[in-house]
């Protein structure tokens, strides 16, 4: 695997960004004739200074027939105040339009993209009780357009745009324009906008990953085992389960890719059939806090105990959430050299994190890992073992020193994983 150089080196080029945002809406959210098209933030607005490159993508939007592009935009250092200094009682009562403006434009079936450039640490210091009493009365007021995007209802994408506060992070000793350059050129890389035709490169990525989604479909394996430093466990499948990768189709029968970049493939664990320890191998950023050093201990699918070295209260609310934020929605496998892994630099973001190594979500599974699971109820979803919550996020713990293995209804096992490569 090579590594590419993340040095020194000046913003992107306005052909650069019209070019990522191409790709971004033809490839990722696939804006359709006559659709409107939601820009939206990963906790409620894009941040302002994502503007200069969601502009880019509105031309594209258009460009590509759609009838409308509406933004909301968000101010992190205000929402930060919020959280400081908004008394106890009005944290979980947020405004009725802002807590649900995603349902309305999901349930009139409108292209919808997250632009992420956010702080990771935006919500440092801040009570993690306070954040969760926030986050948690919106995902609630956001259960219908939740459960329409995890059933690939309409074309969504999830896409990210460098900022300062962002790359700060990733790259704390220099100047905030140099690391921002620096973190636009990784994000560049990771998401082949370098490639001679970026379009063409993706289409073939894509239909590279759901041709081995397909190969893990019909080898009908029951569980996953994986073992290495810290980890030795068992993630049970969920009757029915297929797996995914490669893109999506809509309800329309049209293709989107929902992440920009994509490196995995992935499927429904059963929420009853876990057990064992995992052990985190990357940082992972929890409602504007950053978590490390996590591990997770599993009993009949159940989470018995989480630490963490840093974070440990941020991992346990959002553990608490719900029922179902103590079970798995997700297990992916993700192998092999990949621009994404090349660029050597921690993101800090899940998005680029959970393309880097295998990972696990805690919560709602996405009922298109269940065969017919998107015209299937939650019930039924249920009984064939996939899990419901109203959170879902990635927790990264693959590496080269954790093989996984695939298991056969009789015990027998398949090699998957060996030193970070796809054994067969």
């Amino acid at each position: 695997m090579g590594v590419v150089t993340i040095g020194e080196g000046a913003l992107p080029t306005e052909a650069q960004l019209a070019a990522y945002a191409r790709l971004v809406v033809e490839v990722g959210v696939a804006v359709r004739p006559g659709q409107r098209l939601l820009i939206d933030g990963i906790s409620g607005g894009a941040a302002l200074e994502c503007a200069p490159f969601i502009r880019h993508v509105a031309a594209a939007a258009y460009d590509a027939g759609g009838s409308d592009v509406v933004v909301v935009y968000d101010d992190q250092a205000l929402r930060r105040l919020g959280f400081e200094r908004m008394a106890d009682r009005s944290l979980p009562e947020p405004a009725s339009w802002w807590a649900g403006y995603p349902n309305e434009h999901a349930q009139a079936g409108d292209a919808m993209l997250t632009v992420d450039g956010s702080d990771p640490r935006l919500l440092h210091g801040v009570a993690a009780t306070r954040v969760a009493a926030r986050t948690a009365a919106r995902g609630a007021r956001l259960r219908v357009s939740q459960d329409l995007v995890m059933r690939d209802a309409f074309n969504w994408s999830y896409a990210c745009a460098p900022t300062p506060a962002w790359a700060s992070r990733v790259f704390p000793d220099d100047e905030p324009e140099g690391a921002t350059a620096r973190l636009w050129h990784a994000v560049l890389h990771a998401c082949r906008v370098n490639a001679a035709d970026p379009v063409a490169a993706w289409r073939s990525h894509l239909a590279q990953l759901t041709d081995r989604a397909a190969q893990l479909t019909a080898r009908r394996f029951v569980a996953l085992r994986a073992e290495g430093p810290g980890t030795a466990i068992e993630i049970g499948l969920a009757d029915g389960h297929v797996w995914g990768g490669g893109g999506a189709v809509a309800a329309d029968g049209l293709p989107f890719a929902p992440n920009l970049p994509t490196e995995e493939v992935f499927t429904a664990p059963h929420r009853l059939r876990v057990h064992g320890r995992l052990r985190g191998t990357a940082p992972v950023e929890i409602r504007g806090e950053i978590v490390e050093g996590w591990t997770l201990v599993f009993r009949d699918g159940l989470i018995v105990e989480a630490t963490a070295t840093d974070g440990q209260e941020s991992l346990e609310r959002l553990l608490a959430t719900d029922d179902g934020a103590r079970r798995l929605g997700e297990v992916a496998l993700v192998a092999g050299a990949s621009p994404t892994r090349e660029t050597g630099v921690c993101f800090q973001n899940a998005l680029f994190e959970e393309n880097v190594a295998c990972h696990v979500a805690v919560g709602a599974a996405y009922p298109t890992t269940i065969a017919d699971g998107r015209d299937r109820s939650r019930s039924e979803l249920e009984r064939s073992g996939a899990n419901d919550s109203l959170v879902h996020l990635d927790l990264m713990w693959g590496s080269p020193e954790v093989d996984v293995f695939g298991v056969r209804a009789d015990g027998s096992e398949d090699p998957l994983l060996v030193a970070g490569e796809w054994a067969t």
